[in-house]
């Protein structure tokens, strides 16, 4: 692969010498410009071959967006056809047509999953702006050198070598749905979502920033007869093997947890399990977890990273439904000496937390906001609750009590069905 890079760098190479040994004997003296349009336009247009993406080559109807260095009055749009692409030049309403010189550099970007998204110049920061819902990956090719041709009074044409390539650090992600239509919301603690912000006068392209596990946003497409919903985003620069993923389809909220065996590379393309082997999360959903059933989103919440309501120890009773218990300090210590964890950061709602795992049944687990919760056990008529700390201290305190906290509810309709080992660790 690294052989038929090098190949069609030596391919641009020998295009360029070409192209400035017909510009040398032209018409055109030295200084000519051209007006953008007046010009044909001959570009060969490759995409990277050794990225692992959903796919490699182009499709009927992609379109590139090609810059020109210190140009902010147009644009061009290229689309492809299946065979070849079919330049077409953009000048925004209230511009003036622009000139080119002779020869210059340009910046080509290529977004995916036929969003709408078009450039506009940005007068203010002094960029071509991508405005809009732009949370996806992207290609480009910064500050390529074009020349234009101009021999025997022919039609001027501009001509460049344009090899497209990703950033290092996008990963792509699949979740498969014959259904798929429109768009969801995807998260996950380990990436961030991202794409191109802007491409500035100088040719340098720029990007939006987030922070990790915020929502991306995943579009149905069909590529390559698979249908799903495709998304990316920037991966952290230490993975680790342990991934958090949450879905949000139209306030239907599922999670889900892997461990790998591999860490997340960028540049990786990577299929998710499909939505129905996901877990559905609500205050009606119980999870069966370390011999008792808890509740999958705190009292108050409508999903797992959601903290709910804060009650006062007064009026904790207003938590309490007709199938629901507040848990004791024995069904706390249980939990927290019978099951897995995983240290779980999410930037949905600013919330770090556990993801709480049954040692027996490792896919029953359930999310736990880092914060206080209540206990319904109060002897000496001194309340406790389950203290949570973000340096990792977890216990259940009687002193110095919050004046509010929070609720994890146990469904007191359940009769356990798990026998969990006894000298489980804690978390």
């Amino acid at each position: 692969m690294m052989m038929k890079k090098t190949l069609l760098i030596l391919v641009a190479i020998l295009l360029s010498f070409s192209a400035c040994h017909k510009t040398s004997q032209s018409s055109a003296g030295d200084g000519k410009t051209f007006s953008i349009s007046q010009l044909g336009f001959d570009f060969s247009i490759e995409r990277v071959g050794e990225t692992k993406g959903v796919r490699t080559g182009w499709l009927n109807g992609d379109k590139v967006f090609i810059f020109f260095e210190g140009i902010n009055s147009a644009y061009l749009t290229v689309t492809f056809d299946g065979a070849s692409w079919s330049p077409d030049p953009e000048v925004p309403s209230g511009m003036s047509e622009p000139s080119l010189a002779a020869n210059g550099h340009l910046t080509a970007v290529y977004l995916p999953y036929g969003n709408d998204l078009t450039p506009s110049w940005d007068g203010t920061n002094q960029v071509w702006s991508f405005t809009g819902t732009n949370d996806y990956y992207y290609l480009k090719s910064e500050n390529v050198d074009y020349f234009i041709t101009d021999i025997d009074n022919v039609l001027p044409t501009l001509g460049a070598f344009i090899y497209m390539d990703t950033a290092e650090d996008f990963v792509q992600l699949f979740l498969p749905d014959e259904s798929a239509s429109g768009t969801i919301q995807l998260a996950c603690d380990v990436i961030a979502p991202a794409g191109i912000a802007g491409v500035a006068l100088d040719g340098t392209v720029t990007e939006t920033s987030s922070e990790l596990g915020e929502w991306i946003t995943a579009r149905a497409e069909t590529i390559d007869s698979e249908k799903g919903y495709y998304a990316s985003g920037k991966l952290s620069s230490r993975p680790g093997l342990q991934y958090y993923l949450a879905i949000n389809a139209a306030g239907t909220y599922k999670h889900y947890y892997k461990q790998r065996l591999a860490t997340m590379e960028g540049r990786g393309a990577y299929q998710l399990p499909p939505a129905e082997d996901w877990l559905t999360v609500s205050p009606t959903i119980f999870v069966e977890v370390a011999g008792n059933s808890w509740c999958s989103v705190n009292a108050g919440a409508a999903n797992p990273w959601g903290l709910g309501t804060q009650y006062p120890s007064s009026s904790m009773g207003d938590a309490l439904a007709t199938d629901t218990i507040i848990p004791s300090d024995v069904e706390w210590n249980l939990l927290l000496d019978r099951t897995k964890t995983a240290w779980i950061h999410l930037s949905l709602l600013g919330t770090d937390g556990f993801l709480v795992m049954d040692r027996e049944e490792q896919n029953n687990y359930f999310f736990l906001p880092c914060y206080n919760y209540w206990s319904t056990s109060s002897p000496a008529g001194i309340q406790h609750y389950l203290k949570t700390d973000a340096d990792g201290t977890h216990e259940i305190a009687v002193t110095d009590a919050p004046a509010n906290a929070y609720v994890r509810l146990l469904s007191s309709l359940y009769q356990g069905g798990f026998n969990p080992p006894e000298d489980g660790g804690t978390i």
